[in-house]
């Protein structure tokens, strides 16, 4: 497997490198050949949301490192599948990796804590959920973890096509979802599908799902609001998109120059926080232009709804690694009251 994703990058590195001969013979300056010149991947290609803060960490990248360091983003699934690219990362056929920790569970499966932290980044920053969770990564993965810039807390929702008043309404429900939410689903009492985005749409059309877990934004992508009309807005568990790096190619940084990398990372996280809230709240007035019903529960039933999405989550992380997980769960996890 990884010989044959090594191969694919190697091919389109080397498109790449034919185009970077010809402007090199067209003028290009003796400083140009000093550059540090990085690869990246990431799992998703534009314009999905999530994979917008690889593009901002190259563009902050190369204008405060202009002429010492640049990002050359080779594609997504195009290069490698989303579930290959982690471990093309760890054997160094690219760089950089903007990636979801549910891509690469089999290599680091309490990465997935991500999902389930309810504290903002910000505080995770400066608690030591940070701290720890990067070590995991350097100890178990011999990779870096360079920012967390999966946006706010509460990235995913459920769109349903009947109104859920009460938790209740979801007794037997046939949800479609992740293997990330698969738990909490059973737990809310509904029926988990783990069915292929691209199918999604004819389930609901065909009674097949009544309704779906996705995210706060994207919905319109495939749409899914032509089928799915009511929003429970009790957005749960954080989009856990983080950038990673290579530790070889890390390590191999002038030291002015790996400083200057963590404190674009490290700012890329509030930047996208901002970001994506934003894109959010644009896609919440498109989907009341198309007519989607936002409901809420009522308060009691709310805090109830939590409770069985995080604790399912937590049993979870804590059943593959239950003292970085316990760690993990004081640091990033403070109960809705």
């Amino acid at each position: 497997m990884i010989g044959v994703l090594r191969r694919r990058v190697l091919a389109k590195v080397a498109a790449i490198a034919i185009s970077a001969v010809a402007l090199a013979g067209a003028g290009a300056s003796p400083a140009d050949s000093q550059e540090i010149k990085l690869k990246g991947v990431y799992a998703w290609s534009p314009p999905f949301f999530a994979s917008l803060p690889l593009i901002w960490f190259k563009e902050a990248l190369e204008k405060e490192l202009a002429g010492k360091v640049s990002l050359n983003i080779l594609g997504a699934a195009e290069v490698a599948p989303p579930f290959e690219q982690f471990e093309g990362l760890r054997n160094g056929t690219f760089d950089v990796l903007l990636t979801s920790a549910s891509y690469y569970t089999g290599q680091l499966p309490v990465a997935q804590a991500g999902l389930f932290v309810s504290e903002p980044v910000e505080t995770r920053r400066a608690n030591g959920y940070y701290a720890l969770i990067r070590k995991l990564h350097l100890e178990k993965t011999n990779t870096i973890y360079l920012s967390q810039v999966g946006g706010p807390v509460g990235g995913f929702r459920f769109y349903t096509k009947k109104k859920i008043e009460r938790i209740d309404d979801f007794k037997n429900l046939k949800l479609r979802g992740s293997p990330a939410y698969k738990s909490m689903t059973i737990a809310l009492g509904a029926v988990p599908l783990i069915i292929a985005p691209g199918e999604t749409y004819a389930a609901l059309e065909r009674g097949v799902a009544d309704g779906l877990g996705w995210g706060v934004s994207g919905l319109t992508q495939f749409g899914f609001q032509e089928v799915a009309k009511f929003v429970l807005d009790h957005p749960f568990q954080t989009v856990d998109t983080a950038i990673l790096m290579n530790a070889a190619a890390y390590n191999k940084l002038p030291a002015d120059i790996r400083a200057a990398v963590e404190r674009i990372a490290e700012q890329l996280e509030g930047e996208s926080t901002r970001r994506i809230q934003k894109i959010y709240d644009d896609e919440d007035k498109v989907l009341r232009g198309h007519g989607l019903t936002f409901t809420k529960l009522p308060k009691a039933e709310e805090s109830e709804f939590y409770r069985r999405v995080y604790d399912t989550g937590w049993s979870d992380i804590l059943k593959v690694d239950a003292e970085n997980g316990a760690k993990l769960k004081q640091l990033g996890y403070k109960p809705t009251s």
